[in-house]
């Protein structure tokens, strides 16, 4: 078993780097020993405050479902926890241990001994979206297809049947930062100063911190700058800042939207009267049937097809509303799927029907499918319009 330990001796406070990988069993069976043993004043975890929640009430969340999460106007701590809690599954498939549970037992260890337990990292929903927005158009693509396809990648085994000793994080951080190093700087390095700032305003003199093996180089290295209080709280500031939509992006849908209007507008008054009516019945059919068919493909429910048919001929006049977004919300009310299935998500769509089989899966083909027949549908009908 790899645990990384180093010790930084600082004037006033001495500090336990520890990183234990996030999906080994002997992590924690390791963390509570050395805890024991160490009797820190702080013990610091790679956590925020809603992946911790969601650590504390995990026997509860697996029984909901996510219409009972949207009740609960909790879809912002779903949402900032699944997309890490999916990668993580998928690196413990070998191994039987839940992700997050060496982070679970440092924080029930600590609260045992009476340290101090401090939530170091950076919401990551705020992470999340600085990922999203700051990375360019046509890198996107990229991310959506690490996040579904990168999890078909399996865990290789040795001989004996156990995963092999392979420095997992290092690599997928490396290629992170060949690919999409806009990405990995928000993913790693941000929330390494993040880290690092926090436990550098910490009032305690014995301090541990427990992290993934991704961050000790960058914690190593902040911890021991010399930067001033000033610059760090400006640059906190910086990357704690969630941008906003360009105005070409929140104005692009609806100049799409003006546009198709205008060309029926001049049809009529300048062009056959009976041709646009003919288009506007093309318009309608073709939307309906083309939708509806990619609904059908992705297994969507009767009501889903059904309500994907009666809005597919409107809302692509609605930069709000979409075909698929409306059939994959009735989908949910339907049919939704359960915690457990949203878990599993990244283990079910390595193989293909499990794109079917998960409802959260089937969902996201609804989604897509339905979306993908009526752009086909409004594209012909563009064309025709321009004729």
């Amino acid at each position: 078993m790899d645990i990384i330990q180093h010790r930084i001796n600082l004037p006033d406070r001495e500090i336990v780097l520890l990183a234990c990988e996030h999906v080994r069993p002997e992590s924690v069976e390791f963390l509570r020993a050395f805890l024991a043993q160490e009797q820190p004043d702080a013990v610091c975890v790679e956590l925020d405050a809603q992946r911790l929640t969601w650590l504390e009430n995990r026997a509860e969340w697996e029984k909901i479902n996510l219409v009972e999460v949207m009740r609960r106007k909790q879809m912002s701590l779903l949402s900032s926890h699944l997309a890490l809690r999916i990668f993580q599954k998928r690196l413990a498939r070998f191994t039987g241990l839940e992700p997050g549970d060496e982070m679970w037992a440092a924080v029930q260890t600590a609260r045992e001994q009476g340290a101090q337990v401090v939530l170091a990292d950076r919401e990551m929903l705020i992470t999340g979206v600085r990922a999203w927005r700051n990375t360019s158009s046509w890198s996107r693509p990229k991310i959506a297809l690490a996040l579904t396809f990168g999890t078909l990648q399996k865990t290789r085994k040795d001989k004996q049947g156990n995963p092999r000793n392979e420095n997992i994080t290092e690599r997928v951080v490396n290629r992170l930062n060949r690919q999409l190093p806009t990405v990995k700087k928000i993913l790693v390095d941000e929330r390494d100063f993040f880290m690092a700032h926090t436990i550098r305003n910490l009032d305690a003199s014995r301090i541990v911190m427990v992290v993934g093996p991704a961050h000790v180089e960058g914690l190593l290295h902040e911890l021991q700058s010399s930067i001033s209080e000033e610059e760090a709280a400006q640059h906190i500031q910086k990357i704690c800042y969630v941008p906003i939509k360009s105005p070409l992006a929140r104005a692009m849908p609806w100049l799409v939207s003006v546009l198709i209007v205008v060309l029926f507008v001049a049809g009529f008054m300048f062009g056959d009267t009976q041709k646009i009516l003919d288009a506007a019945m093309f318009w309608m059919v073709s939307h309906v049937v083309l939708a509806s068919i990619a609904t059908i493909l992705a297994f969507g429910h009767f009501w889903t097809v059904l309500s994907v048919a009666l809005v597919a001929p409107f809302v692509s006049l609605n930069p709000f509303l979409a075909a698929g977004l409306v059939g994959a919300a009735v989908q949910l009310f339907v049919v939704p799927p359960s915690i457990r299935e949203i878990e599993r998500v990244g283990d079910d769509i390595t193989h293909w029907s499990g794109w079917w089989k998960n409802r959260l899966a089937r969902t996201v083909l609804i989604l897509v499918f339905a979306n993908i027949g009526n752009s086909i549908a409004t594209f012909i009908s563009v064309w025709m319009l321009a004729r």
